[in-house]
């Protein structure tokens, strides 16, 4: 399961609100992370209580960024600050999965691609206590 998995690891940008940027930025899938509280109450009401996003030119020649990451972020209450997604990949146009741990201004992204588990809460605590026993 770990050689599956890319791992990001973000920092607080102190000057945009929500916005997280990565520690080595040519390594990692994202250029930055934008986490907000969800306004939808539908979204509310299946419980995601934050969105996270993430654009990039696809090309240079593009004039507007292209959003390759969109997901409603659900809370994992077992482990505090805590948080799954999915994120459909444009690639594959399969689901990939993801997990996000927050620690201060820290931000840890485990990305999983072409993986959408079954039961998600239970995959995430097992992943992370799996990296706590290493």
């Amino acid at each position: 399961m770990l050689n599956s998995v890319e791992v990001g690891i973000f920092i607080k940008d102190e000057n945009i609100r929500g916005v997280y940027i990565p520690l080595q930025p040519q390594q990692f899938l994202f250029p930055f992370l934008r986490v907000s509280p969800s306004s939808s109450d539908m979204l509310l009401d299946k419980g995601i209580k934050y969105v996270v996003q993430s654009f990039v030119k696809l090309h240079p020649e593009d004039k507007l960024k292209t959003k390759i990451l969109h997901s409603g972020l659900k809370m994992v209450k077992e482990i505090e600050e805590c948080f799954f997604g999915d994120n459909i990949n444009l690639k594959t146009d399969r689901k990939d999965f993801f997990i996000l741990q927050l620690t201060g201004k820290v931000l840890k992204m485990y990305y999983f691609k072409n993986r959408n588990p079954r039961n998600k809460t239970k995959f995430v605590i097992a992943f992370l206590q799996g990296i706590a026993n290493m």
